[in-house]
Formats: structure tokens, sequence, C-alpha cells
């Protein structure tokens, strides 16, 4: 299993056309990454925001960063969903941040998910 989804300290970088990967694999990768974020994994969603962000022309670099989250999915658990009735109900937030990493626009971006357990 990968340590992380994504090398520390890396910043993605929009490519130029000549060394674009093929779009439509790189489009179903991400999109499937993107469901399972949604449905089971909520710590994955800074990774998936990152890969999402070069869907229009990705390049080697992003495939490789791809390949990195796919490889932390395929070492994590997954036990699939199991439904109980709860004893009491309490509020479970994820929250990451990353601080003006994009050496493009220099923005903070932020993500939030909000779910409940017992």
């Amino acid at each position: 299993m990968k340590p992380s989804p994504g090398k520390p300290n890396e910043s993605l970088q929009k490519s130029n056309d000549e060394d674009t990967v093929d779009i439509d694999e790189h489009r179903s990768l991400v999109g499937q990454i993107m469901v399972f974020t949604t449905k089971l994994c909520p710590k994955m969603d800074n990774a998936c925001r990152v890969l999402s962000g070069f869907m229009s022309n990705p390049n080697e670099t992003h495939w490789k960063a791809l390949e990195r989250t796919v490889g932390h999915l395929k070492g994590m658990k997954i036990r699939g969903i199991t439904y109980w009735e709860p004893d009491s109900m309490k509020v479970i937030a994820f929250s990451d941040t990353d601080f003006a990493n994009c050496l493009e626009t220099r923005r903070n971006v932020g993500s939030h998910f909000d779910t409940l357990s017992d």
C-alpha cells in the first residue's frame, strides 16, 4: 500500500500539448475515484479534487499521480457497507485544506464532509 494517495509537497501543473496521455482512460479512472470518494471514502477527497483539475489535458505526470492514487486505493482494506440501527447519533466531520499549493493561482482550497455515526 502506498502511504498516501499523493506525494507530499508535490504540486501538479497544467501540461503542454506534447505529452498528453489517453484522455478517455484518464477521465474514466478519475470518474471512478470520484464515485468511490463520494460513496465510501471521504478521506480521498483532496486527492480526487487534485486529479479532477487536469481532466481536459492530462500528461504523464498526472498519469503517475493517478497511478499512485489507484495503488493507494488497492492497498486499502474495504469491507463494504454495513447498515445497523445506531444507539445514538453524532456528527463526524472530515476536513482537508491545501494552503496556496497551486503554483498558478496561489489559491487556498479546502474541502469538508459531514456525516452521522453512532
